[in-house]
């Protein structure tokens, strides 16, 4: 996981700012990848993982899914860079339209990286000497664009926010999660187990999760990958890692909530703890702590800084 993205208003160049190292985790073993296979067909795309349980059992867990949506899961969640200038311009210009109308305005870009104004220089003139229009506008064009940027950034499964003079950006993990659901919903099937309690079933769900080699280098550059990206390209980070489990415990029906801490993230499990788990409370209900990117961490245990963190309520919860 990656701390906010800061972005300076003035400048519509965005930087993208990832995280300063990460969680460690010294490894405990098991579940362990043993192989991981997949075959492109004609149409489909054949994924098939040998994995070691925290038992000591060897699980076969395959499926298919279709080449194009694979294709275009690789790609959908980006790096924020300058190509979201022309993004966001067009959302600008759109929203302000039916403002330039009613005023018999005309309105264009200066330069969209240096000025003073909300993120660019403008020119805006009344053909009939509207300057109270003008000034109305003016008033409103810093709103209107903060608009434009969150708009897009939504689009592009971001979540923006301002703060003072920064724009602040993260990945919409709620919405990464949910956009993924039917495909998980095929991962899933590869993975259940009939008979299985809900507490055994996300235990299952989360060492094959934890068995994916931990890695934050992605083909997409974000240091974020979709629940797809992190099955194909076989690595995911923490909150790589944590949303795909999210998108497999919400086939399963098992409630969760991410659990945000500084430069990592875990996964709270909506299951019955155990004496000793560590647990987190929200709106009346109880969730067990887990580290999906720690393999060899039990569901109920979490790493020494995650625990830190917890204890001192450094902490923010997506759900």
């Amino acid at each position: 996981m990656r701390p906010p993205i800061f972005i300076n208003v003035w400048l519509l160049l965005f930087s993208f700012i990832s995280f300063l190292g990460g969680a460690s985790f010294a490894s405990a073993g098991k579940p362990e990848q043993i192989d991981f296979t997949f075959e492109v067909g004609e149409k489909t795309v054949l994924y098939k993982y040998v994995w070691e349980d925290s038992l000591g059992e060897k699980n076969l867990t395959s499926f298919s899914l279709l080449k194009e949506e694979v294709k275009v899961a690789l790609q959908e969640f980006k790096a924020v860079d300058s190509s979201w200038d022309a993004g966001i311009e067009a959302i600008f210009l759109k929203k302000i339209q039916p403002f330039l109308a009613n005023g018999d305005l005309e309105f264009s870009f200066t330069s969209l990286k240096s000025g003073k104004g909300p993120g660019f220089s403008y020119t805006l003139r009344g053909l009939d000497s509207s300057s109270r229009a003008i000034e109305n506008l003016k008033t409103r064009i810093p709103t209107i664009y903060s608009l434009s940027r969150k708009e897009y950034a939504k689009q592009n499964f971001y979540i923006g926010e301002d703060s003072g003079n920064k724009f602040m950006l993260r990945p919409d993990y709620k919405a990464l999660a949910t956009r993924y659901t039917a495909i998980s919903r095929i991962v899933y099937a590869g993975l259940a187990k009939s008979g299985l309690t809900a507490e055994s079933q996300a235990r299952r769900l989360l060492e094959f999760i934890q068995s994916i080699p931990y890695s934050r280098e992605f083909t997409n550059k974000a240091e974020f990958q979709t629940p797809i990206g992190c099955y194909t390209e076989n690595r995911g980070d923490c909150d790589t890692k944590t949303v795909a489990l999210a998108s497999l415990l919400s086939v399963a029906g098992i409630p969760w909530v991410i659990v945000a801490l500084p430069e990592h993230m875990v996964l709270g499990i909506g299951v019955r703890a155990q004496l000793g788990d560590a647990v987190i409370s929200h709106e009346g209900n109880r969730y067990v702590l887990a580290e999906p990117a720690g393999r060899g961490i039990p569901m109920g245990e979490l790493a020494q800084d995650s625990a830190k963190a917890i204890k001192a309520n450094s902490y923010f919860l997506i759900y």
